[in-house]
């Protein structure tokens, strides 16, 4: 786990999408990731790449990471006794 600095406007911000009271900022990151992954279409940050087999292999490669954190989180909150 690591830490990240966020200004405080940028917080107050997050807690505006919070679907509870308690929902971690890490939580709200991550279900607004997947908004914005599933409405908009790969876009590469480099202009050269135009292998699609290059984009696939990035998004298969960021879904796999998303899942496993979304797991690791979940058996962090049953092991502190939330759900």
């Amino acid at each position: 786990m690591s830490t990240i600095a966020i200004d405080p406007d940028v917080k107050e911000s997050l807690k505006e999408f919070r679907l509870t009271e308690n929902e971690s900022f890490n939580s709200i990151l991550k279900r607004l990731i997947i908004e914005i992954k599933e409405k908009r279409e790969y876009k590469s940050i480099f202009p050269k790449e135009t292998n699609i087999e290059q984009k696939e292999s990035h998004i298969k490669d960021f879904d796999a990471w998303l899942d496993r954190k979304l797991i690791e989180d979940k058996e962090i909150l049953d092991s502190l006794g939330r759900k």
